[in-house]
């Protein structure tokens, strides 16, 4: 059973990624001509979360079953050009 759930560790990765994706895309909303910098924030952070995730499932050994595939996807960029796209 405890395979079937989720790795509590990527899933909080992956929130934590999500929300700091939302604030950074309100800050390039909210002040269009630093939205290069921005940018640099936004790769800077998916390298960040993707060090950490691969982290996370080598000391663990976590299997990359469903759940785990969900978050480690979410730690990406793929969700939120999937969301803009689906918006314009």
């Amino acid at each position: 059973m405890k395979e079937q759930n989720p790795n509590l560790k990527l899933l909080s990765i992956s929130i934590i990624c999500a929300a700091l994706t939302g604030v950074i895309w309100e800050l390039t909303q909210n002040d269009p001509s630093s939205s290069i910098i921005y940018l640099i924030w936004f790769v800077v952070l998916y390298v960040i979360c993707a060090i950490v995730a691969n982290i996370i499932i080598a000391v663990e050994k976590a299997k990359v079953k469903s759940w785990n595939l969900l978050a480690l996807i979410f730690c990406t960029p793929i969700p939120y050009l999937i969301l803009y796209k689906l918006a314009n």
